[in-house]
């Protein structure tokens, strides 16, 4: 495990303006968390894109607008990296 490069946590990033996030991340030689809440297929697709694209990569299912699920998604990024350095808010609560 990389442990000098940046990490982030794009949320919403299975799909659209998320992935690409994420992967223009990776191009840039970030970590990134991939979280989806229910589009498994695209969140596969997203991290093999950001895997191609040098980044290490964790999945993190989860719901942002519940706080349980936030805060489980960033103790697992903890728990991988030791670290989180950016945060992109993609995800949209209604």
């Amino acid at each position: 495990m990389s442990k000098d490069k940046k990490v982030a946590i794009v949320t919403g990033s299975a799909t659209g303006l998320g992935a690409a996030a994420a992967l223009m991340l990776a191009q840039k030689g970030w970590n990134v968390v991939i979280n989806y809440t229910k589009s498994l297929k695209e969140a596969q697709e997203a991290e093999a894109a950001c895997r191609k694209a040098g980044a290490e990569t964790l999945m993190a299912q989860g719901d942002v607008a519940e706080d349980a699920d936030c805060k489980a998604i960033v103790e697992a990024t903890i728990r991988k990296w030791g670290r989180v350095d950016g945060l992109i808010n993609n995800a949209g609560v209604s």
